[in-house]
This record gives structure tokens, C-alpha cells and sequence, in this order.
């Protein structure tokens, strides 16, 4: 699987959760990389650390195109360090909708920016592949 430098979900109203600028270690891990929420009036960025520990944000884009019809009423992850997250939920008919909320300042909260993204669950399978592509290149390229 060849490794990706933007992994960007959007649709048709010009919602998009972008993660880019990926900085990667010698031996292929990504340390960091940052992720910008746009739409209607509005763009925020925050540079995220990606810790080697925790469950990837990877593992969350792969639950949902694996189980979207599991998880009732919402499916949710969370950096670690808090800077933000991802939610999900869907409706019997396939359509799912994705938010992403950004926060800076972590705990000394001074801002907080969220977007939600309405998609079809077959869009998810090739948001899922190129989620493992953009969030783990090191494992990606062996797979």
C-alpha cells in the first residue's frame, strides 16, 4: 500500500477534515502530522503528536467501515493528549455522519472548532484504506 501525505474526507457542501503534513521517524513511524477542519465560514488547524501507544486513528476510521451498523447511537475516539476527536453515527439507511472537534489549549481550554461530515457507508471501505496508508506508512508498506 503505497503511503499518502493528505487524507482528506469532505462532500458536496465543502465540509472537509483534512490530516496532512505528516512528519515520519527513520524508521517509518509517523510522529506527527496535523489536521485542518473547513466549511461554511470557517478553517481550523492544530499539529497533533501520534504517540506509538493508544488505539490509532487508523483503528477508528476501520471500525467504522467494518461495523457501521453496530456501534448505536455513536462511535467515538480521542487523541490522547486531547487536542481532538472523532465521533460517528449512522441511521439504518447507510448514511453516516462524521464530526471532528479541534481544541486548543488543551486544558486551558481557548478555542474549540467542530465540523460534521454526512457520507454514504460505501465511501467508508476507501476511507478506511487510506486512513491505514496516511496513519501507519511503516506498517502500511510491509502489509
Amino acid at each position: 500500500m503505497p503511503e499518502i501525505d493528505e487524507l482528506t474526507i469532505g462532500n458536496e457542501e465543502n465540509l472537509r477534515i483534512s490530516f496532512h503534513s505528516p512528519k515520519v521517524d527513520s524508521t517509518g513511524w509517523l510522529k506527527s502530522y496535523t489536521i485542518t477542519i473547513s466549511g461554511n465560514g470557517i478553517i481550523a488547524s492544530l499539529a497533533v503528536e501520534n504517540p506509538p501507544y493508544g488505539l490509532s486513528t487508523s483503528c477508528f476510521f476501520e471500525k467504522l467501515a467494518h461495523y457501521w451498523q453496530c456501534w448505536k447511537p455513536e462511535y467515538d475516539w480521542g487523541a490522547l493528549d486531547g487536542e481532538f476527536d472523532l465521533s460517528a453515527n449512522a441511521d439504518s439507511l447507510g448514511h453516516i455522519t462524521i464530526t471532528a472537534r479541534l481544541y486548543s489549549g488543551g486544558w486551558n481550554l481557548k478555542w474549540k472548532a467542530e465540523v460534521s461530515i454526512a457520507l454514504e457507508a460505501g465511501q467508508l471501505d476507501s476511507i478506511a484504506y487510506m486512513a491505514k496508508s496516511f496513519f501507519e506508512p511503516a506498517r502500511s508498506n510491509t502489509s
